[in-house]
């Protein structure tokens, strides 16, 4: 089940304490992942979305050097929590504090 909104709710915040309106737009998009049921996977006892580069690049338009930065930023900032898993490895992410 594809979300087909055409738009996200940016947190200001976390554009504004990044100081990356594309750090917020991936958390949005990431928020909206989650609240699709089918997307999360639990490890351990946390919720992880898979979202691959391929999947964030379409979803949001971020390339994948936007899109390193971005996952650096939100995971130094402790919003989110980052696993490789599977073979091929795909990232996981869980939304620590979710806005």
């Amino acid at each position: 089940m594809e979300n087909n909104s055409s738009y996200w709710t940016v947190s200001i915040t976390i554009a504004r304490e990044l100081n990356s309106i594309e750090s917020a737009v991936l958390y949005a998009e990431m928020e909206s992942r989650y609240s699709l049921h089918g997307h999360v996977r639990y490890i351990g006892n946390k919720p992880y979305v898979e979202f691959t580069t391929e999947q964030i690049k379409k979803k949001t338009g971020l390339n994948y050097k936007v899109q390193k930065k971005c996952i650096r930023l939100l995971k130094d900032a402790g919003l989110i929590d980052v696993k490789l898993i599977g073979v091929p490895a795909r990232n996981h992410f869980s939304l620590i504090n979710r806005m």
